[in-house]
């Protein structure tokens, strides 16, 4: 089952909730995305076990799990052979939807384990199938269900994030002071005087993502950072974010973002030019 919101032609809200549905499986399962328009979709596993896989990490999920499926990263989600799973999801889109995503701390939370919000899909499915609204109204509710599901993920992630461990806060600072630097395992293992597989397993547990993940996210958003800020040329932004290969680089950003680093740069960097100037 599932309800379809499209934007309306020539009006693109900040945030807008353009699906909602739900499925299941009962046999091994694949569905993968890659690419695709700026959407975000948030999945929330209602009964069973599956396991997604976005970019090079993996997530196993059970029973009141959400996913955020990011709209610019390769992911699939893949059931267990004769483990039998249903979810629900609300996809999102709009100009301001990663800052506020941002806002929430939700950037890199890709996995949010048990997390109370069954009830907000209950109530988002129940707007959308009302015979009593009309599209606009609809919309208007599921847009405020959708800020409260951001609202609840992002407070149980600040519950958590309260307990974090003295080894992955003093990892997670190291990192965040060399995002301009290359970061070996090694260096975190003598920071935290954990084993290498043990340290990566920790440090995914409370931040949800490796620690390599976390570094060049983090790199990437500094370039972000530096394409719409500077007039550094793309081969220095590289060289200051700790690649050497300006051509790896380029690929790594664009993977991720789905444009390359000079694309980037245009797409947010106003022209200046007066309009009948423009394109010559």
């Amino acid at each position: 089952m599932a309800y379809s919101f499209p934007v309306d032609p020539g009006l693109e809200p900040p945030v807008q909730v353009v699906g909602i549905g739900r499925d299941g499986a009962h046999e091994h399962h694949r569905r993968g995305r890659a690419g695709g328009p700026p959407r975000l979709s948030f999945e929330y596993v209602v009964r069973g076990r599956m396991t997604a896989n976005i970019d090079s990490e993996s997530y196993p999920l059970s029973a009141g799990d959400v996913i955020i499926l990011p709209y610019d990263r390769p992911s699939m989600l893949d059931s267990l052979p004769g483990v039998p799973w249903f979810k629900a999801w609300i996809t999102a889109q709009g100009n301001m939807l990663d800052a506020l995503v941002s806002a929430y701390n939700l950037k890199y939370a890709n996995h949010v384990a048990q997390c109370p919000v069954k009830h907000l899909y209950k109530r988002a499915f129940r707007i959308s199938a009302s015979a009593d609204l009309d599209r606009h109204e609809k919309q208007k509710q599921l847009t405020v269900t959708f800020y409260e599901l951001l609202v609840e993920l992002a407070a149980v992630r600040a519950r958590r994030r309260s307990s974090i461990s003295e080894a992955v806060f003093r990892m997670k600072s190291y990192l965040d002071n060399r995002i301009e630097e290359k970061v070996s395992l090694d260096e975190l293992s003598e920071l935290t005087h954990l084993c290498k597989a043990h340290l990566i397993r920790t440090f995914k547990q409370e931040m949800g993502v490796s620690p390599y993940a976390y570094l060049l996210t983090q790199k990437l958003e500094h370039a972000k950072l530096l394409l719409s800020t500077s007039d550094l040329r793309v081969k220095e932004v590289a060289r200051r974010v700790g690649f050497s290969n300006e051509y790896y680089f380029s690929n790594v950003f664009k993977a991720r973002t789905g444009v390359a680093p000079s694309g980037y740069r245009e797409k947010t960097i106003p022209d200046s030019r007066p309009p009948d100037a423009r394109g010559t």
